[in-house]
């Protein structure tokens, strides 16, 4: 299993806060990980995701260019869940300006 703060430690700083300001952008719903193949990857973390159950996973309700975004919950709840409405409003109008 990996451990996720490690993991964290070691995604470079600009990758992983490009990554949190795109998914705060995208509607999260949790997921049984049926929807996911044996390759993904949590799109924040870089974690590897299979659709056992091993671990939570989170899945866009918004189709974007390569398909649904997955995240594992760990990120969700560090990244997605504890920010409010105002911060993911703030986030898609800069954004959206870009």
């Amino acid at each position: 299993m990996v451990d996720y703060e490690d993991l964290l430690s070691h995604v470079e700083k600009e990758y992983l806060d490009d990554a949190v300001k795109w998914a705060l952008t995208l509607d999260w719903h949790e997921s049984d990980g049926s929807e996911i193949d044996d390759h993904e990857h949590c799109d924040i973390c870089t974690r590897p995701m299979k659709p056992d159950g091993s671990i939570g996973i989170y899945k866009s309700g918004r189709i974007h260019i390569k398909g649904r975004a997955f995240i594992c919950e760990a990120c969700y709840r560090k990244f997605i869940e504890k920010r409010d409405l105002t911060v993911r409003k703030q986030t898609c109008l800069i954004l959206s300006q870009i």
